[in-house]
């Protein structure tokens, strides 16, 4: 038995790119993983307890350099077309700040420049640096990042509008996240706040057509709910309106492969215009029910408990027993509005009106 457990092969956690290459730390696998940090700090810079720019400078700035030196000298990433004009794209917007003298000293110390040199290279580059494979693999990971960092968000984001208690807790983590004109403001502006949510709605339906496992589905599905709530509350309609044409657009891909041998094509591509146009309508109608539905809960959420208790009804059918037992016959209506006239007379015996006072006033004066 011994022998037999040793001669079955161990498996071991793989990576998507190999961590080392050619005995040294692999260049790939860092950029690879500097492309992650860069996507989960944009994401997660509000709450974050490190300033953004220093992970800039000293990270990813210098990453993207070496990654442009690696791929410059070692694949020729130059005879592409498109990465030519890109460069042509960089030499201009250099040449344009220094021919203004006046920002001449913002290529080097501004940190736009470092931004435009990771966007160019680090983020729009890397796909150049592994084959197709390999490819899938960092994007499959990226998509993971991505989704885990806006899950984590809008969790924070949720807990910090709809619980007393989390702000008290974390004040870092709740700073700036507030509701403002029936809007959810996780950023500056609400319009800014949604780009995140639906980017991970979009590649949640990604994850879900390349996973196998039936828990791994269920986890991804929970993660494109806490996904899609904060997307809804920010009413964002460009955010809400892209999230569901991509899903659309996802959908009406899945339909067409698997109806492909049941059918013909113009019926096929039908169908799937159809079902891509209904999802479109689904998002955008559950973004409504969503807001509505959450902001009574956080109208309620704010009130006191006793006023909450005063507002939940009690059930119908004892109410309804309750206000015909309660109901006087008319006998008793009767013998109530006698009781009432008789207290309002003596109360007027004992604390005369004004109109009484004055009468006496007048007669007592001789008038």
């Amino acid at each position: 038995m011994k022998e037999r457990e040793q001669d079955q092969p161990k498996k071991r956690l793989s990576l998507p790119i190999p961590l080392r290459e050619n005995g040294v730390l692999s260049w790939r696998f860092l950029a690879a993983l500097t492309l992650i940090g860069c996507v989960v700090t944009e994401i997660l810079f509000n709450i974050m307890p490190i300033d953004h720019d220093t992970l800039l400078m000293y990270w990813f700035f210098p990453v993207s350099l070496v990654l442009l030196t690696q791929l410059y000298f070692g694949l020729r990433f130059t005879k592409h077309r498109e990465i030519r004009f890109l460069l042509v794209y960089l030499a201009w917007m250099c040449l344009t700040v220094l021919l203004n003298r006046n920002r001449a000293h913002l290529v080097e110390a501004y940190p736009w420049f470092m931004c435009v040199i990771t966007v160019l290279f680090l983020c729009f580059s890397l796909p150049y640096a592994f084959d197709q494979k390999t490819a899938s693999r960092v994007m499959t990971a990226l998509a993971v990042a991505t989704v885990l960092a806006v899950a984590f968000l809008s969790i924070v984001s949720l807990l910090s509008v709809y619980t007393n208690w989390f702000s008290g807790m974390f004040p870092s983590f709740s700073e700036g996240i507030f509701f403002d004109g029936g809007r959810l403001r996780i950023d500056n502006h609400p319009n800014r706040s949604a780009p995140a949510q639906a980017v991970a709605v979009i590649l949640i339906g990604y994850l879900l057509a390349r996973s196998r496992k039936r828990w791994q589905r269920v986890a991804w599905v929970l993660c494109g709910v806490l996904c899609y709530i904060p997307l809804a509350l920010t009413v964002s309609r460009t955010g809400i309106i892209g999230a569901g044409l991509a899903i659309g657009f996802e959908v009406y891909l899945v339909l067409r492969e698997v109806l492909k041998p049941r059918m013909k094509t113009v019926l096929r591509v039908f169908l799937c215009a159809i079902a891509a146009c209904v999802s479109l309508v689904a998002i955008y109608e559950g973004a409504e029910l969503v807001v509505g539905s959450t902001t009574r809960i956080w109208c309620v959420s704010r009130l006191p408990r006793r006023k909450r208790l005063r507002l939940l009804p009690p059930p119908r059918r004892k109410t309804a027993l309750l206000h015909r037992l309660r109901q006087p016959s008319p006998p008793e209506m009767m013998l109530l509005q006698v009781k009432r006239l008789r207290l309002t007379r003596s109360s007027q015996e004992i604390f005369p009106t004004r109109r009484a006072l004055t009468a006496e006033r007048i007669s007592g004066a001789g008038y």
